[in-house]
């Protein structure tokens, strides 16, 4: 996951070099690096039982979606990629996506009673990443 999404912290694989300012300035500004972020993310989103609308950015639930839910919540080990991937979205100007990823699950949590397990996450790791003070307060649940 650090291949795909890179930041500018270290992760768990040592291997995985640490996301340069240079390198985060050439992401955002380059038509086809921004493009294989965004099938990364597609891919990484449907792997977790979402799918992504890549002209607007809006999450919703994938036909899968029961599976990989179940998967979500039996395995938390996840929960840091997730992390990893909502950092790397606000490093690569896609903000307002990880808004839209971050609404979804909270209408899985709290309108739908699933993927309750990953709660805590959302609330104490995931929404924080959110660089808009608005955004962060308008999501705390």
């Amino acid at each position: 996951i650090q291949w795909l999404f890179p930041i500018h912290e270290p992760g768990m694989n040592s291997d995985a070099q640490v996301l340069q300012r240079h390198e985060a300035d050439f992401i955002r500004s380059d038509a086809k690096a921004q493009e294989y972020i965004k099938e990364s993310y597609s891919l990484m989103l449907d792997f977790y039982g979402f799918k992504l609308e890549k002209a607007t950015g809006a999450v919703e639930p994938a036909p899968n979606f029961k599976a990989q839910f179940r998967n979500l919540e039996r395995h938390p080990h996840n929960n840091l990629r997730i992390t990893r991937i909502l950092k790397g979205l606000g490093e690569y100007d896609l903000e307002s996506w990880k808004a839209e990823w971050l609404v979804a699950f909270l209408r899985q949590i709290i309108f739908n009673g699933s993927l309750r397990a990953v709660a805590s996450s959302c609330a104490t790791y995931w929404i924080p990443t959110l660089r808009s003070p608005g955004q962060r307060q308008a999501l705390q649940v």
